[in-house]
This record gives structure tokens, C-alpha cells and sequence, in this order.
């Protein structure tokens, strides 16, 4: 019974550690749909669009239009666009990049741990960050399909600084 005492008391104490107030690790990097990989070093210091998405997911169908349209303004402006493809297969990532001609990096990362990373639920899709500068998240789009003209005015507000 002192064991079984001693190892719960072990357990409790061992959670209140203050472990919980570290920040999530938002590290963009990891393996590319199309194999290669990408090191979030590129983002650094810009603007950057995040979209979660999947290949099964029909939102996600309905905005890339827009979100194309949106990287095809905003590209030449300091403003990086990537994608993290989650909870999905490969193939079938590739076959919707591919038939959407998406035209900036998706990452692959079955499990979501990127997504949790950003405090968001892998399976939760489509959602869209757009990060400052400095990384920190300076929108945040959760909802069925977000449209190129408010994702361009999030973009310029937050070159802005607004």
C-alpha cells in the first residue's frame, strides 16, 4: 500500500512541474509531399501563411482556389505560404497538390504533430494561420473555406503591424 501511495504522490508531483508553461514547439519543417524537405528557415523573418489540410477534406477543396489566388498576390511581397498535409496518405496528398497545381510547399505529417504544435486538432481542417515576423500567430481562420480577398487584407494588415 506505501508503494502504491509513494508511486501516485511520484506521479502527481511529477505533472506539476511547470512542464506546461513552455511554449508548443512550432517548428515548420519536416518532409515534403513530393519527398524532399523543407527546413522552416525559409519562413523566417516573413510574413508566413499556414493551411492544415487534407485530401479527403471537402473545404479544403473549396478554398485552395483561394488560397492559390492569395500566395499569387502576395508572393513578391515578403510573404511565404506553406502547407501541412495531416492525417492523410501520400498519395492521395500528391494526386490533390498535383491536380490543384498548388504551387508553394506542403509538408507531410500523418500524425498532425505539426498541428499540435500550433495548438490545433489535426483533425480539425482546414484551418489557416497567418504569422507575424517573429512567428507568432496573428490570425487565425477556423472555418469551411477561407476567401482570397479577407486572407489577402489579414496578410496586409499584418505587414502593417495591425
Amino acid at each position: 500500500m506505501r508503494v502504491v501511495a509513494a508511486l501516485l504522490a511520484a506521479l502527481l508531483l511529477a505533472g506539476c512541474t511547470g512542464g506546461g508553461d513552455e511554449p508548443p514547439d512550432r517548428t515548420i519543417a519536416g518532409e515534403l509531399i513530393d519527398g524532399s524537405s523543407y527546413d522552416g528557415s525559409a519562413h523566417q523573418g516573413k510574413i508566413t501563411v499556414v493551411n492544415f489540410w487534407a485530401s479527403w477534406c471537402a473545404p479544403c477543396r473549396s478554398e485552395m482556389p483561394e488560397l492559390i489566388a492569395a500566395y499569387e498576390t502576395t508572393r513578391g511581397d515578403g510573404v511565404t505560404f506553406v502547407g501541412i498535409n495531416t492525417k492523410d496518405e501520400l498519395d492521395k496528398a500528391v494526386a490533390f497538390a498535383d491536380n490543384f497545381k498548388v504551387p508553394y510547399p506542403s509538408l507531410f505529417d500523418p500524425p498532425g504533430r505539426l498541428a499540435l504544435g500550433f495548438e490545433i486538432a489535426p483533425n480539425a481542417i482546414p484551418q489557416t494561420l497567418i504569422l507575424a515576423t517573429d512567428g507568432r500567430t496573428v490570425l487565425h481562420f477556423f472555418r469551411a473555406a477561407v476567401l482570397r480577398e479577407e486572407l489577402i487584407e489579414a496578410i496586409r494588415q499584418a505587414q502593417t503591424g495591425g
